[in-house]
């Protein structure tokens, strides 16, 4: 009688090099806020994937921060979109301060809608939950100029059906510039660790980042 005895697939890691120059921009409105930023990653000198957001905040009180948005994303493959994605999404975040360590924990939630060729229509995939934690560190600082040092992590989970639960994991280290408050320079080095689609196959991704992040003051808070 023949015994038939089930071998698990290796596990296969592809190790990859992205560029990621980002860009976050801050409308301030009272407690209001719009929220815009955009990315375009390169792999080898070539674009790799397109990120724009847009969203609006509410300042629930000096900790506690809501905003909803949407995100546009495309990831490329030679030379076109292969793969369209829109995300609306909403979150909470949480920040606070331990003498001079600064704190922050933000939870996402995104809908995941992607473009279907054959339909040509945006079919809802799953949903994404991501939770992000971040601490800085004052190193410099003279008036409004400050350098920091900046560690934080973030872990992607994935709900709904045919789709793996893990999504990936970020790990991020970098130093902070700012040369006015709320307007700084973040160059970081960032490990990305992502399943594919294929449940066995992971991608392991060093990144250089560096992302620019202005506040404009539309209106001063009532005193």
């Amino acid at each position: 009688m023949p015994i038939f005895v089930g071998i698990s697939q290796p596990k296969v890691i592809n190790n990859r090099q992205i560029f990621w120059p980002h860009y976050f921009s801050r409308f301030e409105y009272g407690k209001l806020t719009f929220l815009a930023d955009g990315s375009k990653r390169f792999e080898q000198n070539n674009a790799y994937q397109l990120i724009m957001r847009a969203g609006l905040a509410y300042q629930l009180s000096s900790n506690f921060e809501l905003a909803a948005g949407f995100a546009y994303s495309e990831i490329y493959g030679v030379g076109k979109a292969t793969r369209k994605e829109r995300r609306p999404w909403k979150q909470i975040t949480y920040r606070t301060k331990f003498n001079k360590l600064n704190f922050q924990a933000r939870f996402r939630l995104e809908q995941r809608y992607n473009f279907d060729n054959k339909t040509d229509k945006y079919n809802y995939s799953n949903e994404r939950f991501r939770f992000q934690i971040q601490f800085q560190y004052p190193i410099w600082s003279k008036n409004n100029k400050q350098v920091s040092g900046v560690l934080a992590e973030e872990i992607m989970l994935n709900q709904g059906k045919n789709v793996n639960t893990f999504d990936q994991n970020r790990i991020i280290a970098g130093i902070q510039y700012q040369w006015k408050k709320g307007n700084h320079i973040l160059i970081s080095y960032q490990n990305m660790y992502q399943q594919t689609r294929t449940k066995n196959t992971f991608d392991d991704f060093d990144i250089l980042r560096i992302l620019v992040v202005n506040t404009f003051k539309l209106k001063k808070n009532d005193k």
